[in-house]
């Protein structure tokens, strides 16, 4: 027992080639950290970059103003929850008419549903052609990147703002507006996994006399139908909260009408020009 004790001591140690001491395998010093190589350099500096307009950002909008946050801010915030002698505070909550909020609730998740259909069919076509590995031509291959990344610019509420425009204040512009801006984050995924897809099924497909069609749907689709599915569904997740968001937009609509019924609101639309169609 003796001597394993000594020779666990003089491991540690470092005194027969272990790391520590004058350490290193056979006496040299051995290295822990990675070699500097380009990838390492250039993650680097992006770390860098990313930490100087996070500093740059925190400075410019002044979040580190304590006295906003725990002086002014405590007691707003205490006014918002339990309210003041003028109004009343968030807490506790009063739901009001129960039916009429669940049916709200049911009427939400199925905009964000539908919406979520809307994109994942318009958005599987797309992947395809936006894809370099699987498009017709170049230049099927920059319209089709051009209206995923069109549609992952542009905000779901500036779309319902159009539909509203075209239509009128419901669940039909809310539906469309997040169809269509899901249509970036979906479009863009699922071309990202299509030319990820293993070529070998399709070339096996082609060296058949497989058309081009059947090249996609019998050595490609199978490949990405779980990413398609997994991408999907963190979508409706998504939606779910921005039907919420637009709901919101909507009762903040017809607050600044102060009007009661949509013909007498026709008038007095807060955007001016943007009036819809009742």
């Amino acid at each position: 027992m003796t001597a394993i004790a000594t020779r666990r001591r003089r491991a540690l140690a470092g005194e027969r080639g272990g790391v520590g001491g004058r350490g290193g395998l056979g006496g040299q010093a051995v290295r822990l950290s990675p070699p500097w190589s380009r990838s390492r350099v250039e993650l680097t500096a992006a770390a860098v970059v990313f930490a100087v307009i996070a500093v740059w950002a925190i400075w410019r909008t002044q979040i580190w103003d304590v006295a906003a946050i725990f002086g002014e801010g405590r007691q707003a915030m205490a006014d918002f929850l339990f309210g003041t002698a003028l109004r009343d505070g968030a807490l506790p909550p009063r739901f009001g008419d129960v039916g009429q909020l669940l049916d709200k609730v049911v009427e939400t998740f199925f905009i964000a549903v539908a919406g979520t259909f809307i994109a994942a069919v318009l958005s599987l076509p797309l992947a395809f052609l936006a894809a370099r590995s699987t498009t017709p031509n170049r230049v099927v291959w920059m319209v089709a990147q051009g209206i995923i990344a069109f549609a992952r610019t542009v905000p779901d509420v500036i779309f319902a703002f159009v539909f509203v425009r075209v239509y009128r204040i419901g669940p039909l512009p809310g539906m469309l507006a997040i169809g269509l801006h899901a249509i970036g984050m979906v479009g863009k995924l699922m071309a990202d996994a299509v030319e990820q897809a293993d070529p070998g099924p399709r070339q096996a497909v082609a060296a058949q006399g497989g058309s081009w069609l059947q090249q996609l749907s019998t050595g490609v689709l199978p490949q990405v139908v779980p990413s398609f599915l997994a991408t999907v569904l963190f979508r409706l997740d998504i939606n779910f909260r921005s039907s919420t968001v637009l709901g919101l937009v909507e009762r903040a609509a017809w607050a600044s009408c102060s009007c009661s019924t949509p013909a007498t609101c026709a008038g007095t639309w807060p955007w001016g020009w943007w009036r819809p169609r009742w």
